[in-house]
């Protein structure tokens, strides 16, 4: 198959199998589990604020971030907030309203009937690729160059699902880069077995803690 119909695939599934909690219960287990895990990934001692109507705040103080993010049905936005120790601040928000058009990625695909030769025929580099321009290095994205000068820090601007926008949020506000390292590991293989076997992932699973 061809690579670029193939990684098109990887994509929409791996925002399907691991980024798509139906319904407010499952939705709410998801940012819990969220919040558990970035306390530990991030090393920032106290447990993030969230609410049952998916509401919540992280605070980071290793780059003096703090980030505030809601969720509802047809839209959702996070909030940066940043103050210097001289008291200058910053803030702005990811605005993402999906009453208004989305290209319809899946319809396109499914013309081709070849998902499941894809998932068959994985090819790692492919799955690499895939994740890179999704959570490690995402395609278009904002660097942080002043008052906070962190290029390795990259915000992703296109991305419409709020639960694949907080992982890699996750990812990119690590200031460990080993920690970094193994994660990108870990997560090239759950998600490359997720596609194999078509299988959602768990927020237990994505997050890898018991729940």
């Amino acid at each position: 198959m061809d690579n670029t119909i193939a990684k098109a695939y990887y994509w929409e599934d791996i925002i399907r199998l691991a980024f798509s909690p139906s319904g407010a219960s499952e939705q709410y287990k998801w940012l819990k589990c969220f919040s558990k895990d970035v306390k530990d990934f991030w090393g920032i001692g106290d447990f993030p604020k969230l609410t049952k109507n998916l509401k919540g705040e992280i605070n980071n103080k290793y780059l003096n971030f703090i980030v505030s993010y809601t969720i509802s049905d047809n839209k959702w936005a996070a909030t940066f907030f940043y103050q210097s120790k001289n008291q200058n601040s910053l803030m702005w928000i990811q605005d993402v309203d999906l009453d208004y058009f989305v290209f319809p990625n899946q319809i396109f695909l499914s013309d081709y009937g070849q998902r499941n030769e894809a998932a068959r025929e994985i090819n790692p580099d492919n799955i690499i690729s895939t994740l890179d321009s999704l959570i490690f290095h995402p395609t278009p994205h904002q660097h942080l160059e002043s008052p906070i000068d962190n290029h390795e820090v990259r915000i992703g601007g296109g991305i419409y699902n709020p639960f694949l926008y907080l992982f890699h949020i996750r990812y990119q506000f690590c200031h460990d880069n080993e920690m970094k390292g193994k994660e990108r590991t870990r997560l090239v293989e759950l998600l490359s077995k997720a596609i194999k076997s078509n299988n959602r992932v768990s927020a237990g699973e994505l997050f890898n803690i018991n729940y």
